[in-house]
C-alpha cells in the first residue's frame, strides 16, 4: 500500500513539475532581447513573454502555484482529471477557499472507454474556477483499492487541457505529464476610461480588453491595424484584399480604414452595394444607339438611291 501512495505521489510531483516549467512567462516590461528564453523544447513563448523558473511545486503535498505574475489556469479548457477505480481526486486553494473534485469508480466496462467518454466510470473531470492561480491537489480510495479491477493498475490525478484523450493516454508508456492552457493578462487592473489614452503594456494603435477569467486586461490591434499589439500594431491597406474588403468602385486606403467611391454613373455605399448603371454599361449603349442609327441612316440612303435609280431606268427604257 505504501508503495502505491508513494508511487501517486511521485506522479503528481512530476506532472506539477512539468507543468511549472511550461507555464513561467514573464510580464509585458520585458522587452525582446532582454534575455528572457524564448524556447521550452518545442514550445516557443513569444513577446512579451519569457520563460524563467519562478513557479513552484511541492512534494510532501502536491501543489502548484503561478506566482505573482498576472497568470491563472484557464477555467474552460483546463479541468482537473481523475483516472482510476476506486479513485476520489479533489482540489483547492491554500487558502481554503473553494474545494471541488470528482470520483472515478471502476467495472468491468471501464476497459470500453474510448477519448469520448467521460462519464466517472474509470475516469472523470471537473472544471477550474475562474481567477485560479495556485492548486493543491489531492487523490484518495473510498474503498483503499481493495477492487481495483482491470482497467488500469494506478490511479492518477492530474490537470488536463481539454484535447486530452483518455485511449492516448491508457496507451503512452510515460504518464508523467499532460497539457494544460494557462490565460494571462498585462496587469490585473481596469481599462483607462478614455478610449484614446496609452495603455500601459500595448503598443501604437491598439486598445484594451477585459479578460473573462478574472481581472485584468489584454491589449488587440484597432480595426484596421494588425500585429502584434504589444509591440504595436500597423494599418491594413485594405486596397490588396478584395476579397475580404468588398469594394465595388475605386478604393483609396486611408489610417485605419480605405474609401471606395462607385464608379462614374453609380451611386450608393462602394462598400455595400453601387446601384445605377457603369460606365462601360453607358458607353455600351450609347454606342449600340449610335451605330443603329448610322444603319437606319445607311439604309435610307440606300433606299432613295435604288428608287432614284428605278425612276431613272422607266424615264428612258
Amino acid at each position: 500500500m505504501i508503495n502505491k501512495v508513494a508511487k501517486k505521489m511521485w506522479m503528481l510531483w512530476l506532472m506539477l513539475l512539468l507543468l511549472s516549467s511550461l507555464a513561467a512567462a514573464s510580464s509585458s516590461n520585458v522587452k525582446p532581447g532582454s534575455g528572457c528564453q524564448e524556447k521550452c523544447g518545442h514550445v516557443t513563448v513569444p513577446y512579451p513573454f519569457g520563460i524563467d523558473n519562478s513557479m513552484s511545486s511541492h512534494f510532501n503535498n502536491p501543489s502548484v502555484s503561478l506566482g505573482s505574475r498576472p497568470l491563472r489556469f484557464s477555467d474552460t479548457r483546463t479541468k482537473l482529471t481523475t483516472i482510476g477505480c476506486d479513485t476520489l481526486a479533489y482540489m483547492g486553494d491554500p487558502d481554503g477557499s473553494f474545494w471541488s473534485g470528482c470520483i472515478s469508480i471502476g467495472t468491468n466496462e471501464s476497459a470500453k472507454l474510448n477519448e469520448s467518454s467521460c462519464s466517472g466510470i474509470g475516469y472523470c473531470q471537473t472544471p477550474l474556477p475562474k481567477s485560479l492561480k495556485s492548486l493543491e491537489l489531492t487523490l484518495r480510495s473510498v474503498h483503499n483499492h481493495e477492487d481495483m479491477g482491470e482497467f488500469m493498475r494506478c490511479d492518477y490525478a492530474l490537470l488536463a487541457d481539454e484535447t486530452f484523450n483518455i485511449a492516448e493516454f491508457r496507451a503512452s508508456e510515460d504518464k508523467s505529464s499532460s497539457n494544460v492552457t494557462i490565460e494571462w493578462v498585462v496587469e490585473e487592473k481596469n481599462c483607462p476610461d478614455d478610449p484614446n489614452s496609452k495603455v500601459d503594456g500595448c503598443g501604437d494603435n491598439t486598445n484594451c480588453y477585459y479578460s473573462e477569467n478574472g481581472k485584468g486586461y489584454r491589449c488587440k490591434c484597432n480595426q484596421g491595424f494588425q500585429g502584434n499589439p504589444y509591440l504595436g500594431c500597423v494599418d491594413i491597406d485594405e486596397c490588396l484584399d478584395k476579397e475580404k474588403y468588398h469594394c465595388e468602385g475605386k478604393c483609396k486606403n486611408t489610417i485605419g480604414s480605405c474609401t471606395c467611391d462607385c464608379p462614374i454613373g453609380m451611386y450608393g455605399d462602394g462598400k455595400v452595394d453601387c446601384r445605377g448603371f457603369h460606365i462601360t454599361t453607358i458607353v455600351a449603349v450609347i454606342g449600340a444607339v449610335i451605330f443603329s442609327v448610322i444603319v437606319g441612316i445607311l439604309i435610307f440612303i440606300g433606299c432613295i438611291e435604288r428608287r432614284k435609280q428605278k425612276n431613272f431606268l422607266k424615264k428612258w427604257w
